[in-house]
């Protein structure tokens, strides 16, 4: 499934899905909204897990995708894009480019996850620049 994701031929929409996967299981629990948050509500591996290990190692991979899926024609890819980007905090660092340019999007389901995941990640460095 990791695989697909990063297979840069792989359907669009199923790549962004599985990234929105690894985003919620890798995840703080705190990070969570509360629908993903409940006990069960995930099927996130025990922790020292292989399983585990490798969504751990498919965030930045997962990041990357959901990143070129802002700049997607299909609007279901860049909300679901924008929605698990503002789940990340600081580490959707990366995408922060493309998130200030889907500001403008009219969409408000990209335009105000875009603005939580900025408000994040500035508000990390912010606080490593005291």
């Amino acid at each position: 499934m990791i695989r697909y994701m990063k297979e840069p031929t792989g359907q669009e929409r199923t790549r962004v899905y599985i990234a929105q996967l690894v985003i919620l299981i890798t995840s703080p629990v705190d990070n969570l909204p509360e629908l993903f948050g409940q006990p069960g509500a995930l099927n996130i591996p025990e922790p020292g897990s292989q399983e585990l290990k490798e969504y751990l190692e498919a965030r930045p991979p997962a990041i990357e995708v959901l990143t070129q899926a802002l700049r997607s024609k299909d609007q279901f890819c860049r909300e679901g894009a924008a929605y698990a980007l503002s789940i990340c905090g600081p580490d959707a660092a990366p995408a922060a480019l493309e998130l200030k340019a889907v500001l403008a999007d009219p969409d408000e389901l990209v335009s105000k996850p875009a603005a939580e995941a900025l408000e994040k990640i500035q508000g990390k460095q912010d606080e490593t620049q005291r």
